[in-house]
């Protein structure tokens, strides 16, 4: 491994730890102040706008990591966040529609809050998301980890301040993301440190279709993968009570959290050179593909194995009385989340050899194939 890249990897780990901690301190604390149905309630309002928000606006963060080196070397980056910023107009506005219709037929009011406050943080989130991926795509990697350091420690302590001193229900949860997420983007408005700029005059129809061809297939396999990972949140709703999804969804983010972090880590570091070596000698970017792959597994896969003997452990330690049942689900999300991060690397070689086909027939596939075997087990 190369000097940069231990650089690189430490700072992104040190921008992930600090969100893991709070993240793993968060879930003692308010499983043993909410309940199984109010968390029920939630996960069933988290994965309903992680669907809404994979098929309106996650794909616009990927176009970004995609393209961004193309437009970059054409002076072009203007074009590009312009161009993006228009779509995201758009699915605003389908979002708005579709939250309006589905909170007046909603009657419970704990629904209802969770809808709207829900609504206002997919869009910050994703304004957020959108700014912090460029900053990753430029190898910011100091100024992401103070970011994103300050911006959990911030929104932990609304988030208490609500729970615990304005006696806040559930909602607390979204709101204090709600409040911060704000803040962020008013200062990145503001300083803005990367000189993003937006004019609208540089919309043009061929961009919007080499953005939205590429989305099309792209969009199709982020809902495949969400599909694989969330829907058995309504699967369980169907065949059981609110009170499991609650029980389950509380022991999968536990499981999920370190996991998902080390691989988000990990690609953070090495996205900017691998995307940037798939862009301009993709013949020649499979053996740098490989030497990260083999690092991925060298260090991932013991780890993966290990921490997972302590799932019980893990269960009492992080999760209150009443969801720990469901402890014996952990190992298997801990492999699901490491064999997730491998995919990545074929799912990117694959699109950028313009094999879109073949990566959607796969993955429509596996979807279905995971939803006939969540219904039978």
């Amino acid at each position: 491994m190369s000097k940069s890249f231990l650089k690189d990897f430490s700072w992104y780990f040190l921008g992930s730890l600090i969100p893991i901690v709070i993240g793993v301190l968060k879930t003692p604390i308010f499983t043993r102040h909410f309940n199984q149905e109010e968390f029920g309630h939630l996960g069933i309002i988290t994965v309903t706008f992680s669907y809404l928000g994979m098929i309106l606006f996650t794909w616009i963060g990927t176009c970004i990591w995609r393209y961004h080196p193309k437009f970059r070397l054409n002076n072009q980056l203007n074009e590009l966040y312009s161009n993006l910023l228009f779509l995201f107009g758009i699915a605003f506005l389908i979002l708005f529609v579709i939250v309006i219709i589905w909170h007046s037929f909603e009657n419970n009011i704990l629904m209802k809050k969770l809808i709207l406050f829900s609504f206002v943080h997919l869009i910050f989130s994703q304004l957020y998301s959108y700014y912090m991926i460029v900053v990753r795509v430029e190898g910011r990697a100091v100024f992401y980890t103070v970011f994103q350091s300050l911006r959990a420690i911030l929104s932990f302590i609304t988030l208490l301040t609500l729970v615990f001193i304005f006696k806040v229900d559930i909602t607390a949860l979204i709101l204090s993301l709600v409040i911060i997420d704000f803040i962020a983007i008013l200062y990145l408005f503001i300083i803005n440190p990367l000189k993003v700029v937006i004019n609208f005059k540089l919309t043009h129809k061929k961009y919007l279709n080499e953005l939205l061809i590429y989305v099309s297939t792209g969009l199709l396999m982020n809902v495949c993968f969400l599909t694989i990972s969330s829907s058995d949140r309504y699967i369980i709703s169907w065949f059981g009570s609110i009170s499991d999804v609650g029980i389950y969804d509380q022991v999968y983010k536990i499981s999920q959290l370190s996991i998902a972090a080390f691989v988000t880590i990990f690609f953070n570091t090495i996205n900017p050179s691998l995307l940037n070596e798939l862009e301009h000698n993709f013949e020649n970017s499979k053996y740098l593909m490989r030497s990260y792959l083999k690092v991925f597994f060298i260090y991932g896969f013991p780890t993966i194995v290990y921490i997972s003997f302590f799932a019980k452990e893990i269960s009492d330690i992080l999760l209150g009385k009443e969801f720990r049942i469901g402890y014996n689900i952990i190992p298997f999300v801990f492999f699901a989340a490491f064999l997730h991060g491998a995919i990545n690397f074929f799912e990117l070689r694959l699109k950028f050899k313009d094999k879109l086909k073949k990566l959607s027939l796969i993955m429509i596939g596996a979807t279905i194939l995971n939803i006939i075997l969540t219904i039978i087990f």
